[in-house]
C-alpha cells in the first residue's frame, strides 16, 4: 500500500499484490488492485509520483511485470503511458441486482 499525504492528511493511494505469475511461474507479477486519488490533487503530478514511487518498489522486489486497469471516464491515460506502461487489453463490467 502507498499512500499519498498532503500535511499529514490522505489523499490518495495505490494498493498492490505482488504474486508468482499465474502462467510462468518463475516471473512475479504486480497486480495494481485499486488507486486513488482526490480530484483536487489530480493533474499536478501526485498522481504520476505515487505511480512512480510504488513502480520503484516493485522494482525492489524484483517484479517482472505488472497489471493494472482504469477507469475510462478518468482521463489519465497519458500519464500511465508517461510511466511506460503499454495498453494490452480492455476491461469490461456487468452487473447483477
Amino acid at each position: 500500500m502507498v499512500t499519498a499525504r498532503k500535511n499529514g492528511e490522505l489523499v490518495g493511494f495505490h494498493a498492490s499484490t505482488i504474486t508468482n505469475d499465474i502462467f510462468y511461474k518463475d516471473k512475479k507479477t504486480a497486480y495494481v488492485l485499486m488507486y486513488f486519488l482526490k480530484k483536487e490533487y489530480r493533474g499536478n503530478g501526485a498522481g504520476f509520483y505515487m505511480f512512480a514511487y510504488a513502480d520503484n518498489l516493485f522494482k525492489e522486489e524484483n517484479v517482472d511485470r505488472s497489471f493494472m486497469s482504469r477507469k475510462i471516464h478518468i482521463n489519465n491515460e497519458k500519464m500511465f503511458f508517461k510511466l511506460g506502461y503499454s495498453k494490452i487489453e480492455s476491461n469490461y463490467e456487468k452487473y447483477y441486482a
